[in-house]
């Protein structure tokens, strides 16, 4: 069960943590699973959320409002679970006292909607509930973030590594090679653009998204872009008047597509 190899993977991270580790510093990448349904969680690891829904399939789980509290509650206690095994991480590099210098990011690859745009779980809806997630950074001491206005600043999962890099090398030719930018760049990009994807089919419904404003889009053909919507970083839908949806998209565009 995914419980089951989320907590294999972090005890493993311990022991190879008692290790001796290499001059350069050690790397250390983990793909948790627990809080993807059907959330997932030791039977003893006590329930902090109650009730929840016993099903065991939740894309059978009666989709009706009257019992979404059940499956969230499931949601919760299997982030409370993950949340123990990331303390185990943290409380771990404290003891080696590798905490003050180390780098963590912490994020997932999606959100999970529960009916609050008519949808349920993922990849079925670009709405605000499934499409940001939050990408927690632990650079160091945090000084040199505290350059970053985490106000304005549009960033996403693309840009995680060029901003470890950055943090650790500074500037160097090979991040050319990269499509995301460096949090600390001072001419970043002012937009991200996220794509919805499900299964083996092409992800041809995607936002662009300066902060402020997400223009929904989809391709009509191999060739035709749809715009389908303006909306408000808290996703409620904006007048049109006054907004040229060419020219906010045009710079995203030629930089996405020849």
């Amino acid at each position: 069960e995914a419980w089951q190899s989320d907590q294999k993977a972090v005890e493993t991270f311990l022991g190879d943590l008692d290790k001796k580790g290499f001059k350069e510093g050690n790397v250390f990448v983990f793909f948790l699973e627990s809080t993807h349904f059907n959330y997932s969680w030791p039977s003893d690891y006590p329930l902090h959320f109650r009730p929840i829904s016993e099903e065991k399939t939740h894309l059978r789980v009666s989709n009706s409002l009257k019992n979404i509290e059940l499956i969230k509650n499931r949601y919760r206690n299997s982030i409370h679970y993950m949340d123990s095994l990331f303390g185990r991480v943290i409380d771990k590099l404290k003891d080696k006292k590798l905490y003050d210098d180390a780098v963590v990011v912490f994020t997932s690859d999606h959100g999970e909607e529960f009916f609050e745009e008519g949808q349920l779980f993922h990849a079925s809806h670009l709405s605000l509930m499934q499409t940001q997630p939050p990408i927690y950074y632990k650079l160091g001491n945090n000084e040199r973030a505290k350059q970053v206005d985490l106000e304005t600043i549009v960033t996403s999962h693309i840009d995680i590594f060029p901003t470890i890099l950055d943090y650790l090398v500074g500037k160097q030719p090979f991040f050319d090679l990269f499509q995301g930018e460096s949090i600390f760049s001072p001419e970043r990009f002012p937009y991200v653009v996220t794509g919805r994807f499900n299964g083996p089919r092409r992800p041809d419904e995607f936002f662009i998204h300066d902060g402020q404003k997400k223009f929904t889009l989809k391709f009509i053909s191999k060739t035709e872009l749809e715009v389908r919507s303006l909306q408000d970083a808290e996703d409620r839908f904006l007048d049109w008047n006054g907004v040229n949806p060419k020219a906010f998209c045009k710079p995203v565009l030629d930089r996405l597509f020849n």
